[in-house]
């Protein structure tokens, strides 16, 4: 009978429980990710031809307008929209509204440029009232990408950290939860933006457009591909799944062609890739090669082709190679060639009396007609076999003769243009233009081969190529020793005991010193010895290595040449501020710390203009040095380059994020660091933000992180408070064990700016009981700037600004979280008068603060000024942590209710 009664009870409390509340308690085995249901538009862009794109799931076909181009995708075919005048026009349709639904949006693009706005999704139409439409656009600026309500707000949920490259493949995903809000971005497999944002979509009759805002501005330039809606979240999972569906296979390091041309007999020749380009001779005969056998061409008729093919037609990054024996030198002599003269030019490899009397020539042709044309320094032997090497990178063009680097230019950022005619070797232009001699070991591949991988062809080394080509010379940074002699030696400690891993070993370790606090030239040698060197001045590792130490010339220290006003230095070509280390047995090249982090100082992101830039000033200083630094044991010297913000800064002080830009500097500096055999970099600082790889539970450099150089990144922004562990070859930036968010507060004005604690005490700008707050003040060109940087910890603080008669101003607030994420909130050109004080309320949760603002001073709040902009993400809450798992609440339900059913049943 007791049995009966609780088995009577607990059905009867789980009808109570399944009826009553909606499936509040569940039974749920694993489910397989699934990213096919509830898909109510797709277009894949697989038709390859035509002017109609169609919905694969339903009735949502597109009319295609313009002259879009179709093209290899990200999986079949995609469309190239030229950013002019193509889109896709899809009638409306009341699945597409995303109106008090769930959804995903998710899309891959490869756009080509930047610096405006560009719509992948656009439904709705111009005007201030958008009838609560929707659309995705990138960021102008700095192309990363946002979900926009259009409603009379145009507000969003915030752009994501993350740019899109230029010229590859990103697959962009946007979720949305109707019911909490819940708001997310995903770039590739990955989470990149998270908050809460509700929205207001409605029912519309507008028309859905694909790469333009109704067909008429913000034209995307660029493929798209594998564009996707749905009326439901999809899981984390899911995302990861739907990438690996779409995912390119690995086209990075890919080698599209290889003829040996060691068959020696015969008409046809084979390609030994996967690829299958297999070609024809055409009078060409067989002879004795570099390696096996080669083909001969006689400079009259002779030549060999291979058919069209996806392979062959490369867009973005090129390595052409051949081994040459050139019997005559005419006024042009092709080796490789794909297209023709005019609009099917594509790429072109060759030799002749017109390229510089007989040097190697390199020529591209974009898709907008843009042609690059390059030649070498060094004219090849007649009688003599050389090996010719032509690599476009991104932006720039190299040319190498026997593994040397010859020669470089500046390359358009669109992609190759490609064509249906065959690839030939020893010919171009219908026959009219012929070589005459041997051509062998041809090779192409659809990535730049790096100078070692070049020069291992050139020598014959048979190597696997690495994801990520290593760089020839370590960028080194241990401490910058503002933070105090204490700290200083103990995170340089932590360093030492782990630097002699590094293979190979570093032939130098930085110490560098700032202006703020001990460098000043009486002093500051003797303060790094006293530190850091035995009685010998020389730093003991172990037994059997000793790494001498250098301060760094160039660190905010007293032979900055930025901080001395030596902005003429790089422009004038003056070499003043350089100088050679008899000591060292180093030439030290200095750079302009002032200018060094300005992106358009080094490298402009479109077009030359690198006269004058710093590093044609340092390219020219090193060219003047070429082939006096043979190395230590012929008597050369090092080559040392100092700087104060690397090359592959971020440059987020200075408000530029572009991606592209970032990676072009970064690759660009490294090349010409190699290509002149620079034995080192010693920078200061980066001012990049904080990323938090939660696998490795690390935060990490957005622009170093991944690459084969070492610098660690101590700044007196977010960085300020990171902790340094060193692997076998690498540097990691760990959060300290007592790590709480970083709070940093910058004021544009002649203000002041105080932190007060929550007892109303002032904190003073050295360490306190309570907070380590760092206060730093500078002027920027016609303005002040003031930062306060500290650790909020478990504590709330107030952060103040005192002044009179100041005007406007500019305040920003960015918190960095636990988590890893961050939250920013800015006010533009706020304005106080007279006697003034405005305060806001630094606290332990995301920001959503208000300025107060007295303008008396009387201690009477006159307004509260809500954030210009806000963004960010907040933290965790609990509801989110239990996700998938039965709330506590709910288990109180359930027990509720069994009692209740056992209490109803026993009177009965």
């Amino acid at each position: 009978m007791q049995k009966d009664l609780w088995t009577k009870a607990l059905v009867f409390g789980m009808i109570i429980l399944f009826f009553g509340t909606g499936t509040i308690l569940r039974f749920e085995t694993p489910v397989q990710a699934n990213p096919a249901e509830e898909l109510v538009a797709y277009w894949s862009f697989d038709e390859g031809s035509g002017t109609i794109a169609h919905d694969s799931v339903g009735s949502n076909d597109g009319q295609i307008y313009g002259n879009p181009v179709w093209v290899g995708g990200v999986s079949g075919t995609a469309i190239d929209f030229d950013g002019s005048n193509d889109y896709v026009l899809v009638d409306d349709n009341d699945v597409l509204d995303l109106d008090y639904t769930d959804f995903t949006v998710s899309f891959w693009c490869k756009p080509k440029a930047s610096g405006y706005q560009m719509d992948a999704f656009f439904k709705g139409y111009p005007g201030v009232n958008h009838d609560g439409s929707w659309a995705i656009r990138n960021s102008e600026s700095e192309n990363t990408w946002v979900f926009q309500n259009l409603d009379t707000t145009n507000d969003h949920p915030g752009y994501n950290p993350t740019p899109c490259p230029l010229n590859e493949w990103t697959m962009i995903t946007m979720t949305y939860d109707d019911s909490t809000g819940a708001f997310k971005t995903y770039i590739n497999d990955e989470l990149d933006f998270n908050t809460i944002y509700k929205m207001e979509l409605r029912d519309t009759a507008r028309d859905l457009y694909l790469g333009s805002v109704t067909g008429t501005h913000a034209f995307f330039k660029g493929l798209l591909d594998e564009m996707r809606i749905y009326q439901r979240v999809l899981s984390t999972d899911e995302v990861a799944s739907l990438y690996s569906l779409d995912a390119p296979s690995s086209t990075h390091n890919q080698l599209s062609a290889y003829w040996s041309f060691d068959e020696g007999t015969g008409n046809t020749f084979f390609d030994s890739s996967e690829n299958g380009n297999d070609g024809t001779t055409h009078g060409a005969t067989w002879t004795t090669g570099v390696s096996g056998y080669a083909l001969s061409f006689d400079g009259i008729n002779d030549y060999a082709d291979v058919p069209d093919s996806q392979s062959l037609d490369i867009t973005g990054d090129l390595t052409l190679s051949a081994w040459v024996y050139c019997d005559s030198m005419p006024n042009t002599a092709p080796i490789i060639s794909k297209g023709n003269y005019g609009t099917n030019f594509g790429y072109y490899l060759a030799t002749g009396q017109a390229f510089s009397d007989g040097c190697a020539n390199m020529q591209l042709a974009s898709t907008d007609a843009t042609l690059i044309n390059l030649n070498g320094k060094t004219p090849l032997q007649i009688g003599q076999w050389h090996f010719l090497t032509a690599v476009r990178n991104d932006n720039i063009a190299k040319i190498y003769i026997d593994g040397e680097y010859e020669n470089s230019i500046t390359c358009f950022s669109d992609d190759i243009r490609t064509n249906n005619l065959p690839l030939e070797f020893g010919t171009h232009w219908e026959g009219k233009l012929l070589f005459h001699g041997k051509i062998d070991e041809v090779r192409i591949y659809n990535y730049a081969l790096s100078s070692n991988e070049i020069e291992n062809l050139y020598l014959g080394i048979e190597e696997e190529t690495p994801e990520e080509p290593s760089s020839e010379f370590y960028f080194i940074q241990i401490t910058d020793l503002h933070i105090g002699a204490e700290k200083a030696i103990e995170r340089f400690n932590k360093c030492l005991n782990h630097i002699s891993k590094f293979n190979p070993k570093p032939a130098f370790i930085l110490i560098t010193g700032d202006i703020v606090d001990i460098a000043t030239e009486e002093n500051y040698e003797s303060f790094i010895d006293s530190i850091f060197k035995d009685d010998n001045g020389n730093l003991f590792l172990d037994d059997t290595q000793k790494i001498p130490i250098y301060t760094c010339p160039g660190n905010h220290d007293y032979r900055d040449i930025g901080l001395l006003g030596n902005y003429y230095q790089y422009v004038n070509e003056s070499s003043d501020y350089s100088f050679f280390n008899q000591d060292a047995n180093c030439y030290f090249f200095s750079l302009n710390s002032g200018h060094d982090v300005i992106g358009s100082d080094w490298f402009p992101p479109y077009g030359s203009g690198l006269t004058s830039s710093q590093i044609s000033w340092l390219e020219h200083e090193l060219d003047m040095l070429d082939g006096r630094d043979d190395g230590e044991d012929s008597g050369g010297f090092k080559k040392v380059i100092f700087m104060h913000h690397p090359a592959i800064n971020e440059l987020n002080w200075y408000g530029i994020y572009e991606e592209g830009t970032i990676y072009n500097n970064k690759q660009l500096f490294i090349d010409y660091c190699t290509n002149f055999n620079v034995d080192l970099v010693l920078c200061g600082h980066t001012h990049n933000n904080c990323i938090f790889d939660k696998n490795k539970q690390e935060i990490l450099d957005g622009a170093i992180d991944g690459t084969a150089f070492v610098q660690t990144a101590s700044c007196w922004e977010e960085c300020a408070y990171r902790n340094i562990t060193i692997d076998e070859n690498s540097i990691n930036i760990h959060p300290p064990e007592c790590f709480y968010s970083v709070c940093t507060v910058v004021l544009e004005c002649p203000a002041d700016l105080y932190l007060v604690d929550s007892n109303g005490n002032e904190v003073s700008a050295e360490k306190s009981e309570l907070i380590d707050a760092f206060y730093y003040n500078t002027t920027y060109g016609n303005h002040s700037r003031k930062l306060v940087s500290f650790s909020l910890g478990e504590k709330d603080y107030q952060v103040k600004i005192k002044g009179e008669n100041t005007g406007s101003f500019n305040l920003t607030i960015k918190k960095s979280l636990e988590s890893g994420n961050f939250s920013m909130a800015s006010y533009q050109n706020i304005s106080i008068n007279n006697k003034s004080e405005a305060s806001i309320d630094i606290k332990e949760e995301v920001i959503s603060y208000k300025l107060k603002i007295d303008n008396n001073g009387d201690g009477t709040i006159d307004e509260y000024i809500e954030p210009t902009a806000t963004y960010g993400i907040s933290e965790p809450s609990s509801s989110q942590d239990n996700e998938g798992k039965t709330p506590g609440f709910e288990l109180l339900f359930v027990l509720c209710a069994i009692a209740l059913a056992m209490l109803l049943w026993r009177k009965r």
